[in-house]
């Protein structure tokens, strides 16, 4: 490996095809399902029509829990603070599990568009759902910006392309597709998106490797450079890297995600049978955890090949973040055309894969949750351009937001701050309602505000007070000796034996500077503990009772009698034969208890 290799690589007119390739197919795609479903009504727009293939989807679903985060924030963390990353492959049993035996059984059965009615169903309160609704809605778009900013800095690395006219050229056509086709086109753009993100992350592996000298190579140098700690017990809610604070963290924020986050559960209840449902999300267990070790083992090729030079401490790229395109850059270079472009696609397609997954949730809640109710009278083919209108406005948003993504700290910190924020607290009000039968809606309305504002209070107090960028040492040792080294770091041989120091903050800094992992349990925690008290201090649900479809089967006894457990019943299977609109005016609700 030569460090002193240009700062900034160029994409040949092969790189270009298939970034190019990349846009006109998703295009394509998009303009095919608008012309094949264009007589269609809303429900094949925004859940395609309920009757989808598992495979498809299952890969859609993969590629839309992956974003630009995972391609270039994920393997940074493990080449700057090591591998305790790893863990996060056991946090994918429980996500898996919880939902497909536990939520998506009660979710599936009340033939949801929007996941929040569920909200208004189990707590008999509609003002719940839409707050829910429109919290999630604004506390989206800063995640989306950020997973729209990433990709700046890949083309920014590899052409010197600006950081605007990669905003603009990804935003505008991820927008432009999800608008025109739906869910279809969202899903089979996923698809072709979700093989070029392996493949560019696989053949940059492979290539990286062969350089290092070697699988044993890349094990050495990452030992020698200390980024192979397993397991660190120690238990710190300021340490984003002990295993307990990254476990703990991530099951909850993927398994909300998963479970009740329109985005991703949108996908399962598209499937045309509950069996089919599961196998969607079972089938997408191996596939979490292979880009998990993909992206951890991209990292630690990375960290290899450059374990003895740091590039950052050389200044030959400005931020963290810009590693992985510059290592692209640096290892393929012009003697592999077309190789940088493959990554560079790679990267969209992490973007573009969530983007359009979330512009479509967001076009189903504002539709499902706000709108319908407003246009009772409206043909089939105006709801479907209202819906397309509001996705088209969604990606115009997230533009705007992406242009101050920047500010949020690293791409991997921002993504858990920004997404685990609204996730924690709606969760929790989820969890109350499937298990427990005594939270009601009072209580919950209370619970979650606290919630969420404790949350935002603890992102904002970072952003403003920020806290030291505390990462493992680096060398400059190997460098070549005609390069100007400011901070050369430590001596390679000190690498091995160096620990990432101790945080101890102070003042309000104890809680502003908690880990970004930390920050959707304290949301889940407040929310889970002041919705039950405040649901006990107004009452329960005294005088009315839940239905049986809404909560757990060992809860049964506490709900409904089976007498007015048959009536709710009869009445959800004729809910189900509605349309979504007389779904939206008539919802279930269970007989009181007579005194």
């Amino acid at each position: 490996m030569d460090p002193s290799v240009a700062d900034v690589a160029y994409l040949g007119i092969i790189d270009y095809l298939v970034l190019g390739a990349l846009f006109i197919f998703s295009l394509l795609i998009g303009v095919f399902f608008a012309w094949k479903d264009r007589n269609k009504d809303t429900d094949e727009f925004l859940m395609g029509g309920r009757n989808l293939s598992p495979f498809p989807v299952m890969l859609s679903l993969i590629a839309s829990f992956l974003s630009s985060i995972t391609v270039l924030g994920w393997p940074a963390e493990v080449y700057y603070k090591g591998s305790q990353l790893w863990i996060t492959l056991l946090s994918c049993y429980t996500e898996i599990f919880l939902t497909s035996e536990i939520i998506l059984p009660i979710f599936y059965k009340l033939n949801l568009t929007s996941v929040n009615r569920y909200l208004s169903e189990r707590f008999g309160s509609p003002a719940l759902r839409i707050i829910v609704s429109i919290i999630s809605c604004i506390a989206t778009f800063p995640w989306l910006g950020v997973v729209l900013y990433g990709p700046s800095l890949a083309l920014g690395a590899v052409t010197g392309l600006s950081v605007t006219a990669s905003i603009l050229l990804c935003g505008i056509i991820c927008t432009i597709y999800t608008s025109l086709g739906g869910l279809k086109a969202v899903i089979w753009t996923d698809v072709l998106q979700y093989i070029l993100m392996v493949l560019g992350i696989v053949v940059v592996i492979i290539k990286g490797t062969i350089d290092v000298g070697g699988v044993s190579e890349v094990w050495r140098k990452a030992d020698l450079g200390g980024r192979l700690r397993l397991f660190d017990s120690k238990i710190d809610f300021h340490n984003s890297h002990n295993q307990w604070v990254v476990l703990v963290g991530t099951t909850l924020v993927w398994t909300a995600g998963l479970s009740t986050s329109q985005t991703l559960l949108q996908r399962t209840l598209s499937m045309p049978t509950l069996k089919k449902a599961k196998m969607v999300v079972y089938l997408a267990l191996p596939g979490f955890q292979s880009m998990q070790i993909l992206v951890t083992t991209l990292g630690l090729v990375a960290f290899a090949y450059y374990y003895d030079c740091d590039p950052l401490r050389t200044n030959k790229i400005q931020a963290s973040d810009q590693l992985i395109p510059y290592f692209v850059a640096d290892l393929f270079s012009s003697r592999y055309p077309g190789i940088p472009g493959l990554f560079v696609a790679c990267v969209f397609s992490s973007t573009l894969s969530t983007l359009s997954s979330a512009f479509n949730a967001i076009a189903a809640i504002i539709w499902d949750d706000w709108l319908q109710s407003c246009f009772p009278k409206a043909s089939s083919t105006t709801q479907v351009m209202i819906t397309k209108i509001i996705a088209a406005l969604s990606g115009i948003l997230c533009i705007g937001v992406a242009f101050v993504a920047s500010q949020a700290g690293t791409l991997f910190e921002a993504s858990y701050s920004l997404s685990g924020s609204p996730l924690g607290p709606a969760f929790a009000v989820f969890i109350l309602g499937i298990f427990t039968t005594f939270c009601n809606g009072p209580g919950m309305i209370i619970g979650y505000i606290i919630g969420q504002i404790s949350c935002v209070w603890i992102v904002i107090g970072g952003l403003i007070i920020k806290r030291p960028h505390l990462v493992l040492e680096v060398t400059t040792e190997g460098c070549p000796a005609n390069m100007t080294i400011d901070n050369p770091g430590l001596p390679l041989s000190q690498l091995h034996d160096y620990i990432i120091p101790e945080y101890v903050p102070e003042g309000l800094s104890k809680i502003y500077h908690v880990s970004h992992f930390i920050i959707p349990t304290i949301g889940f925690l407040i929310t889970l503990v002041t919705g039950i008290i405040f649901s006990l201090l107004t009452g329960s649900n005294k005088g009315k009772c839940v239905n049986r479809d809404l909560v757990l089967p060992c809860l049964w006894k506490y709900c409904c009698p089976l007498t007015d457990h048959r009536k709710c019943n009869q009445s959800n299977k004729k809910r189900q034969s509605m349309t979504n609109r007389k779904v939206s005016e008539k919802m279930t609700e269970c007989i009181p208890l007579k005194s």
